[in-house]
């Protein structure tokens, strides 16, 4: 038992001296070290479920289930490099706003492809682009490349329209023309 007393009591006794020297350096010992098990990342979901208020059934207050496909919230850059989500307008070529977007009417938005129709109003530059008119034409847009939130690729198909199909990249600086199909195409 003597043995046993002095034992610990040595221990005790070095570990206040470490502790008090660990206050005149300065420092404190580290603790010791563990190694943990990493804990997977919280993950929150962006999906929706929603479905219409009209058709929670009014008897039992509860909605049906239903077989939607999830929706994320998504936007698109436009020209003032600002994230839009569902734009009513939207600017084709920034430089001078010669094609905008009117009138835009979204499905799908959220979903890895939307579309949109609406018009496509392109300056006629005739006389020349200062004094042109300007004139619309039904257009059917649709956006891909969901990456992130951000829709990143544009197709405009206006048939009418002097150049009726376009593609688009559409960056944080807003669309860029890839193609431009003239008529005939």
């Amino acid at each position: 038992m003597g043995w046993t007393f002095r034992w610990r009591r040595l221990v005790v006794d070095v570990g206040v001296l470490v502790m008090v020297l660990g206050t005149v350096v300065g420092c404190t010992p580290a603790p010791p070290k563990r190694q943990a098990t990493p804990e997977p990342p919280e993950t929150v979901s962006s999906q929706v479920f929603a479905p219409p208020s009209d058709s929670v059934s009014p008897d039992t207050g509860v909605a049906p289930p239903t077989s939607s496909v999830p929706v994320t919230s998504a936007a698109i850059y436009d020209c003032d490099a600002q994230p839009v989500e569902r734009p009513a307008q939207f600017i084709l070529l920034c430089g001078d706003a010669g094609e905008t977007l009117v009138h835009l009417v979204w499905s799908g938005w959220g979903r890895t492809s939307a579309s949109a129709t609406g018009q496509v109003v392109v300056k006629s530059c005739t006389p020349d682009c200062a004094d042109g008119t300007s004139i619309p034409y039904v257009a059917t847009v649709t956006i891909t490349g969901l990456s992130g939130g951000i829709y990143t690729k544009m197709h405009l198909s206006a048939p009418r329209a002097p150049v009726p199909a376009q593609n688009f990249a559409v960056d944080t600086d807003g669309p860029v023309a890839l193609t431009r199909l003239p008529t005939g195409y």
